[in-house]
């Protein structure tokens, strides 16, 4: 199965077994981030589009990918031959998804998305347009996940440690900070979804998802204690020793699962609406969620004096780099031509010689004249 038509036919014939009217494909995977691993680009992979940002919908004779400014000029080059049509966001009448699916679909059908994918915010807004129009917004399995051949596995490197030397605060000190959040929303414990609040709260990093240092994982924090759902072979002996001393029991990734279905009795968790998927939230009952803005996400937002100074030192070292391959790059023309790929490497050559070096935080953006 290799081209968009095959794979588009391949999701319809799901669908129809699925007696689904729509699906709905995001990009985020089941963290809602922008930039994912391989493993669950569905997005990508079911349209050919290879921006960050967009969502595309499949009915049984249509399929459409929404997506931003950014991104226009390359999914219309993307997503020609393929069938798909590209709609502009925010572009003047340019419907929106929802608009867009009562148009598409008939009365009765029903509209779906991968439970793992699709956040619980989403699916409200979804409904608010949906069923007036008769159309009933349902959650699936992960349809895409059943028909792509060749699903890159997930990556198996290890987490690391994030040097309190240039976190600022120890992992204690922020989930104590945390902790005080819980008594003024009267919850007793907050799952964290966000990768990146989970690798700034517990000083940790890793390489799940490329430029990103990540890891796929899930913060389930209580008063007194804490659990992190992760592939357990990423946690070397040496770090799980260490969390365990900071009070930190590491759990296996998808058991995050059974421990929301299993909230005790008269206990209360806060979740962040906007950033947890569908099938965390549907093993809740309504009357144990407190609904929140995530505690990690203000608190990561001030910056202390500790991180404010590596942030200034980096970026020295970014320009020192900078300016080592703008000098490269001026020697070499007068020798031969470079092309954009060449010194976008070059680039990333000269970063990779500073101190601290551990990666680039985005693919390099090269354009000359008309690339």
């Amino acid at each position: 199965m290799n081209s968009i038509n095959e794979k588009l036919q391949a999701l319809r014939d799901v669908m129809q077994t699925e007696k689904l009217g729509a699906y709905i494909i995001p990009t985020n995977g089941p963290h809602m981030s922008e930039y994912v691993a391989d493993h669950w680009n569905h997005r990508e992979w079911i349209s050919g589009f290879t921006g960050s940002a967009g969502t595309v919908v499949v009915t049984p004779m249509r399929a459409g990918l929404w997506t931003d400014a950014r991104y226009y000029l390359q999914a219309e080059e993307e997503l020609a031959g393929t069938g798909i049509d590209l709609f502009r966001m925010s572009e003047p009448g340019v419907p929106s998804i929802s608009t867009w699916l009562t148009d598409a679909c008939r009365q009765g059908d029903r509209v779906g998305s991968a439970a793992l994918t699709v956040m619980a915010a989403q699916i409200e807004n979804y409904k608010k347009v949906l069923e007036p129009a008769q159309l009933e917004f349902v959650t699936t399995d992960d349809l895409i996940g059943q028909i792509r051949s060749g699903r890159p596995a997930m990556s198996g490197e290890h987490i690391f440690e994030h040097d309190v030397e240039y976190a600022g605060k120890s992992r204690q000190e922020k989930l104590t900070l945390v902790r005080s959040r819980l008594t003024g929303n009267g919850a007793d414990a907050v799952l964290v979804t966000a990768l990146d609040e989970i690798g700034w709260v517990l000083n940790l990093r890793g390489k799940d998802v490329a430029f990103n240092p990540v890891f796929y994982s899930y913060l389930w924090v209580e008063h007194f204690n804490c659990y992190l759902f992760v592939d357990e072979n990423k946690v070397n002996q040496e770090l799980r020793n260490q969390l365990s001393k900071d009070g930190i029991e590491i759990i296996d990734y998808d058991s995050v699962y059974k421990k929301a279905k299993k909230l005790s009795k008269g206990k209360k968790i806060a979740i962040d609406y906007s950033v947890t998927n569908a099938r965390i939230f549907n093993q809740l009952r309504a009357d144990k969620i407190v609904k929140i803005s995530s505690p990690i996400k203000h608190l990561k937002a001030v910056k202390s004096t500790v991180e404010i100074k590596h942030l200034r030192r980096v970026m020295i070292k970014d320009g020192v780099a900078l300016v080592r391959a703008f000098r490269w790059l001026e020697r070499t023309l007068q020798a031969r031509d470079v092309t954009e790929y060449e010194f976008g490497l070059k680039l990333a050559e000269y970063r990779s010689q500073q101190a601290g070096y551990v990666g680039e935080s985005f693919s390099p953006i090269v354009g000359y004249e008309s690339n």
